[in-house]
């Protein structure tokens, strides 16, 4: 993690309904990112390369013309390499969460490795008491260790038609 940490700035529920909450969360402070998308996957092999079978969980004696290892104890195969670990990410994981009256989790969402300034989803409530007070949370972690924690109360109200509930 760099020496300046993320920040939440903002958590603001908007009641789409009786069972759905949109929930906008604006936050500040990351580090830079290059410009390749965090989730950007590519599945098709190069222009130059010869066709290539892309069979899942095939083993490893159906793809090669070489035998199947034996697998150790541990399951793995005898000439495997240890796994490298995987660098420590720079971004924080943030838990999102709805809470009734009771301070119940109803509904809860996970983003890993956050990097977006702002982002709005929206969570599902199951069991949803219309006129009630819940509070919408969110929870910045980092390496398992709490940053920071964001609540914002509201009340649950079915919006009239054409519009949000907490449009003013």
């Amino acid at each position: 993690m760099t020496a300046t940490l993320p920040k939440l700035v903002l958590l603001e529920p908007t009641t789409l309904d009786s069972r759905r909450v949109m929930l906008t969360l604006k936050t500040t402070g990351f580090p830079p990112r290059s410009n390749i998308p965090a989730c950007m996957v590519n599945f098709a092999p190069p222009a130059s390369s010869a066709p290539v079978n892309f069979e899942l969980n095939a083993p490893l004696s159906a793809t090669s013309n070489s035998p199947a290892k034996a697998p150790r104890s541990n399951g793995k195969a005898q000439d495997d390499a240890p796994a490298e670990e995987a660098p420590e990410s720079p971004y924080p994981n943030v838990e999102l969460s709805l809470l009734d009256a009771d301070n119940n989790e109803v509904a809860q969402a996970m983003i890993i490795e956050h990097q977006e300034a702002e982002v709005s989803f929206t969570l599902h409530i199951r069991q949803p008491q219309v006129g009630q007070p819940y509070t919408a949370r969110a929870s910045m972690f980092y390496d398992q260790e709490l940053l920071q924690s964001l609540s914002t109360p509201f009340l649950l109200e079915v919006p009239h038609r054409g519009r949000v509930a907490n449009d003013e």
